[in-house]
């Protein structure tokens, strides 16, 4: 099998390997590059490092699968030990990570019957906040799923689940997270340390420890986000008026003084949208529409956080005009809230 270099180093070359539809990668990326959904997936076989000043865009549809790596490069930055040992992206440059509602970009890991972290995640240091971006993209069974530093890009209609941390913001790591879902992640969904992150319109739910966990001096600005279901608290170490539960709002439901839920979103197919529908079919003769599905194979079905027409999070986004869905209807909470399209004011 022949190795096509891209880019000759002293150390390591950026190597693709194409073998029935996949490829193999890893190294430094120098020069802007494009991983299409024709050389799909993308086998990670050791750390990506994309440096200043260069840009790599993830088409639509596009599959990258971490497995263990065969060697450490040398002169790739490692994040912490555990980095040291694991396969990570590491960004300095430009990551332009932007799927469709439908056709979804998904970070995971090589082995399908693991549910543990057995790759590092992607890292976001002192990117081009301006346009670095993660737009309908799933990231899963990572260290940390995305860890931002010094910069301010846009994640937005993401998931992030089944990770040791959803995203972490450290060290002005300011991110923007925009109509995600962040679940099932062990440690917390978001962890915040010297960093002040902006958050909005985003499901925190059903994590195994916090939802978000704060150092006590950090300033994040949190609105209308919901949170539910998080084992060891919704949020730990935050600013203490969230969760207080002062206000109505328009679908006369209780918020904090930022217009945050503290509910169950209630997701289509889950076991509160099927007792929701029961307890609506008041004399009904025919109540199957009430069995719904088990909440594990809920899980597992690919519009799994698609909002049950009984959720609280329908309408209850940011009002703003740059917010709103598709149909010029109030932002809906989650993944699938706000344009398909989209663009700061």
């Amino acid at each position: 099998m022949k190795n096509t270099p891209i880019r000759q180093s002293f150390f390591f070359a950026l190597v693709p390997v194409i073998l029935c539809a996949e490829t193999h990668i890893q190294g430094i990326i120098d020069k802007d590059t494009r991983w299409t959904t024709e050389e799909s997936p993308y086998i990670l076989t050791g750390d990506i490092y994309i440096p200043a000043h260069i840009r790599l865009r993830i088409s639509p549809g596009v599959r990258i699968l971490a497995g263990k790596p065969f060697t450490k490069q040398p002169d790739i930055p490692q994040q912490d030990h555990l980095d040291s040992v694991m396969t990570a992206i590491r960004v300095r440059g430009v990551l332009s990570c932007i799927g469709r509602t439908d056709n979804r970009i998904v970070f995971t890991s090589l082995f399908a019957d693991t549910m543990r972290s057995s790759w590092y995640g992607i890292i976001l240091d002192s990117v081009d906040g301006a346009v670095t971006e993660l737009a309908y993209t799933t990231i899963s069974k990572a260290v940390c799923g995305i860890s931002v530093t010094g910069s301010n890009p846009l994640i937005r209609n993401g998931i992030l689940e089944f990770n040791t941390i959803g995203i972490d913001c450290s060290q002005g790591g300011n991110a923007r997270v925009y109509n995600s879902v962040i679940a099932r992640n062990f440690v917390c969904g978001i962890r915040i340390r010297e960093a002040n992150p902006l958050i909005l319109n985003t499901v925190i739910a059903l994590n195994h420890n916090n939802g978000i966990w704060c150092d006590g001096k950090s300033s994040m600005t949190f609105h209308f986000n919901c949170l539910w279901g998080n084992r060891d608290g919704d949020m730990s170490n935050c600013n203490p008026e969230c969760g207080i539960l002062t206000k109505t709002n328009h679908n006369k439901d209780s918020t904090d003084k930022a217009g945050n839920l503290f509910t169950n979103p209630i997701f289509a197919g889950s076991p509160a949208d099927s007792a929701a529908r029961y307890a609506d079919i008041e004399n009904a003769q025919d109540t199957t529409a009430a069995s719904g599905e088990s909440d594990e194979s809920f899980h597992q079905t690919p519009w799994r956080y698609r909002l049950s027409d009984y959720s609280p999070c329908v309408d209850a986004g940011s009002p703003a005009k740059r917010f709103r869905d598709d149909n010029e209807t109030r932002n809906d909470i989650g993944v699938f809230g706000g344009p398909e399209f989209f663009r700061e004011e």
